[in-house]
C-alpha cells in the first residue's frame, strides 16, 4: 500500500511542470493575431516568431488554430530584408531599384506567390553578391549554362520569393512585362543619379576606342516615358544628348558624345558613389581620364 507521502512525492514533478507551463503561457493578443493574419505570407514562421517574441512551435500552432494555411517554407533557411524597397531613402536602395528596373523581372503571383529574378553573365557574379549583401541575406546565387549556336552561354541568377518585396517594387513602377511601360519611380531628386547609374550598369554602355580618340556613353530604353524622363534629367544637368529609335525592335538609345557632357555625366554618376558595377566604373573612369588629361582618378569623382 502506497502512503500519502509517496503519492505526493511521485506527483510533485508533474505538478511542478504543469505549474511552470501555466506560468510560461502567454496569451495571444488581438494585435498579435492581426499581425499573423496580415503577415503570414510575408515572413517565415521563424521570422514571425522573432517579431512577436514567441517560439516557432507556438506560432505554428496558432496559425493552425486560426486555419491560416502556410507552407513549412523551404526558404526558411533564406533570410533577407523583405522591406528593403518599402522606402527608397538612401543611395543603396535607389541604386538597386534602378538596377532592377534595367535587369530584373517580377514573376509568379496567385497561390505560388511573386518572386524577383535577376540574371547576369557569370562574370558579374560579384555584383549579385553585392545585392544579397544589401538585402542582408543569405540567398543562393545559382549558376546556369545553356547551349547556343556559338557554343555555351553561362550566367548566374538570383530568385527572391517575397510578395512584400515584389509588391513594393510594383508600387515603384517595376511591373511585369515592364520594358515598354516602365516609368520613373517617385524618389527624391538627390537619389535619381544613383538610379541612373544603376540603370546604365544594367542597360547602358561606355565605349572607349583602343587609341583613346573615340568615346561615348549610351543608354538603352524600351519605354518612351522613361526615355523622356532621362533626357530631361540629363539636360537639366547640362548634358547634351540625342536619341536613336530602333524601330524594328522598338528600342530607344540615348547617346552622349559631347566631350564636356561626357565629363559632366561621369562626375554626376560617380562622385562619392559607394555602389556600382566595377567593370563599368573602370571603363567610365578611363574615359574621364582620357578626356580630362589626368593619368590618375580625380578626387572629385
Amino acid at each position: 500500500m502506497v502512503d500519502t507521502v509517496s503519492i505526493i512525492a511521485i506527483n510533485t514533478p508533474r505538478l511542478e511542470c504543469l505549474a511552470m507551463c501555466k506560468r510560461n503561457y502567454k496569451k495571444w493578443t488581438d494585435e498579435e493575431i492581426l499581425f499573423l493574419r496580415k503577415n503570414s505570407d510575408i515572413y517565415t514562421v521563424q521570422m514571425l516568431g522573432e517579431k512577436l517574441e514567441r517560439n516557432e512551435s507556438s506560432v505554428q500552432n496558432k496559425l493552425t488554430k486560426l486555419k491560416i494555411k502556410k507552407k513549412r517554407l523551404a526558404h526558411t533557411t533564406y533570410l533577407y530584408n523583405r522591406e528593403f524597397f518599402q522606402n527608397i531613402d538612401v543611395e543603396e536602395k535607389s541604386y538597386w531599384l534602378g538596377f532592377v528596373a534595367a535587369d530584373g523581372c517580377i514573376l509568379g503571383g496567385g497561390r505560388t506567390g511573386k518572386r524577383l529574378k535577376i540574371s547576369l553573365h557569370k562574370d558579374e557574379k560579384k555584383h549579385l553578391e553585392k545585392f544579397v549583401k544589401s538585402l542582408d541575406g543569405n540567398i543562393d546565387i545559382k549558376d546556369y549554362k545553356y547551349k547556343t549556336k556559338d557554343g555555351f552561354y553561362e550566367h548566374v541568377e538570383i530568385s527572391v520569393g517575397s510578395n512584400k518585396l515584389c509588391n513594393d517594387l510594383e508600387k515603384l513602377n517595376i511591373t511585369k512585362a515592364k520594358s515598354k511601360t516602365l516609368r520613373m519611380s517617385e524618389i527624391r531628386d538627390d537619389l535619381i543619379r544613383h538610379y541612373l547609374r544603376a540603370y546604365i550598369d544594367g542597360d547602358g554602355h561606355y565605349y572607349l576606342s583602343k587609341d583613346g580618340k573615340k568615346s561615348y556613353i549610351e543608354i538603352y530604353v524600351g519605354s518612351k516615358e522613361l526615355l523622356d524622363f532621362f533626357r530631361s534629367y540629363l539636360e537639366s544637368n547640362g548634358i547634351d544628348n540625342y536619341i536613336f529609335h530602333y524601330q524594328n525592335k522598338n528600342i530607344y538609345k540615348i547617346s552622349v558624345h559631347n566631350k564636356n557632357s561626357k565629363l559632366t555625366l561621369i562626375r554626376l554618376l560617380y562622385k562619392d558613389a559607394t555602389i556600382f558595377l566595377d567593370r563599368k566604373k573602370e571603363k567610365a573612369l578611363k574615359i574621364y581620364q582620357t578626356l580630362s588629361g589626368y593619368k590618375h582618378y580625380r578626387a572629385d569623382i
